[in-house]
């Protein structure tokens, strides 16, 4: 990801898609890991990131936040639809215990949750806070989606037991099967997921072409 604080205005993203978009009504929340020292490289990894735009952006009520730990693991907007229901839509990011460099997304939660005294892997912490954060959109009744990229096999029993849970199904397996297109070259499993309620219908749901997603993941 880039850091947007060593990023001229002129480069920032909303900047660089203001083309992408004819109305030009965009609404971003975005997260990354607040708790190191001043960080002056281009770069930095982890975070997520949200934008809604056109005739969707509209509908993004009340305050939009991130995760509260400022460890950049999720944002989220709140969308009233139709009734009044309100939907929390997240950007979620789950590292990747195999990157264990200093600079690492799961290094730099180690040091951050060892400074707290919780001594939980940060993978484990992940799911325990985000079960945390959606029995808490339960209680004011308000659904989720979660999209982004979980670094374990979305397909995998113990993703399964999550998702059951929190009365979530896989948007993409739901259409296309456990054995449907991986979302990058390297990718040897299902490591992106779009997660909805379990009463939704799916009319449609896949990945962007490699040509229209360029990088080591395609859209999902």
């Amino acid at each position: 990801n880039w850091n947007w604080d060593e990023i001229p205005a002129n480069q920032h993203c909303v900047a660089q898609c203001r083309h992408w978009f004819p109305q030009k009504n965009i609404k971003i929340v975005h997260s990354y890991n607040q708790n190191q020292h001043e960080i002056h490289r281009k770069q930095e990894t982890g975070g997520t990131f949200l934008w809604t735009t056109n005739t969707l952006s509209p509908h993004s009520v009340g305050m939009n936040t991130i995760d509260n730990t400022k460890l950049g693991r999720w944002s989220y907007q709140r969308l009233q639809v139709k009734g009044g229901q309100i939907t929390r839509v997240y950007s979620v990011y789950r590292p990747n215990k195999n990157s264990m460099g200093i600079n690492s997304v799961y290094s730099q939660q180690v040091e951050k949750l060892t400074a707290n005294g919780d001594k939980c892997c940060p993978q484990k912490a992940f799911f325990r806070d985000l079960s945390n954060e959606l029995q808490e959109a339960d209680k004011l009744e308000e659904q989720c989606i979660i999209g982004g990229e979980f670094n374990m096999n979305v397909t995998s029993p113990k993703f399964e037991k999550f998702m059951e849970k929190h009365n979530l199904k896989n948007a993409i397996v739901e259409r296309h099967g456990k054995n449907g297109p991986r979302t990058g070259p390297k990718v040897t499993k299902h490591i992106n997921a779009w997660l909805v309620p379990h009463y939704w219908r799916i009319k449609a749901s896949g990945y962007l072409s490699k040509l229209h997603s360029p990088g080591d993941h395609r859209v999902v």
